[in-house]
C-alpha cells in the first residue's frame, strides 16, 4: 500500500516537473513537484523501500536546487543520505559530504558536525575505522568552528579510541598534545 502510494507520488512528481509552462511558473512547478517527491520519498521510508526513498529524495533535492532553494535540498540530501545507509554506503557517504559542505559553506557548523557525526558511526558500523576515525576529527573540527568545545572534545576522545584501537602511536600522540594544549587554553 505504501509503496504504491510512493510510485504513485513519483509519477506524479515527474509529470508535474516535466510539463510545460511559461518561464516565470517553472519555479513554482519544481516546487510542487520536489514536494510530491519528498511525500513519495516518506512513503517508501515508512514502506523500508530505502533505495527508493533516497531516488525520491535526491531527485527533490534536484529540484530544491533548480529553485535555489538552498536549505531545502541540502534537507534533502541529508535525507536521501541516511536512506541510502541502508543499501548504497557509497552513495550515503558522497551525499553525506556534499550536505556537510554545504552546512559548513552556509556556517553552519553544528549541524555539520553532527553530519559527520552520523557519517562516523555509520563507518564504525561497517568497519570502516580508518574513514570513521577521520569523520570524528572532521566532527571535531567542525565543532570546534561552532565554539561547541565539549562536543569537539568528545569527537577528539573518539579519535583517541580509534587511534588506540589502530595502534597508530605517533597520531596519537599529536593528538593527546592538542587535545591538551586546548584544554590548557580553554581553562
Amino acid at each position: 500500500m505504501l509503496a504504491q502510494q510512493g510510485e504513485e507520488l513519483m509519477g506524479e512528481a515527474k509529470r508535474k516537473a516535466e510539463s510545460f509552462s511559461m518561464p516565470w511558473g517553472k519555479q513554482q512547478k519544481w516546487e510542487e513537484a520536489a514536494e510530491l517527491y519528498g511525500k513519495a520519498a516518506a512513503k517508501f521510508r515508512m514502506a523500508k523501500l530505502f533505495g527508493q526513498a533516497g531516488d525520491a529524495f535526491l531527485r527533490a533535492a534536484e529540484l530544491h536546487d533548480k529553485c535555489k532553494n538552498e536549505s531545502d535540498a541540502t534537507k534533502c540530501y541529508t535525507d536521501a543520505a541516511k536512506s541510502y545507509r541502508e543499501v548504497d554506503v557509497d552513495e550515503a557517504v558522497r551525499l553525506y559530504e556534499l550536505a556537510v559542505n554545504r552546512q559548513i559553506e552556509n556556517n553552519k557548523f553544528s549541524i555539520a558536525a553532527k553530519l559527520y557525526k552520523d557519517l562516523a558511526e555509520m563507518h564504525e558500523a561497517d568497519g570502516k575505522f580508518q574513514f570513521a576515525m577521520t569523520a570524528w576529527e572532521k566532527a571535531a573540527q567542525a565543532n570546534e568552528w561552532a565554539e561547541s568545545l565539549t562536543t569537539r572534545d568528545q569527537c577528539l576522545v573518539r579519535v583517541l579510541i580509534w587511534l588506540l584501537n589502530l595502534e597508530t602511536t605517533k597520531q596519537l600522540l599529536r593528538h593527546m598534545n592538542e587535545s591538551v594544549k586546548l584544554q590548557l587554553i580553554n581553562h
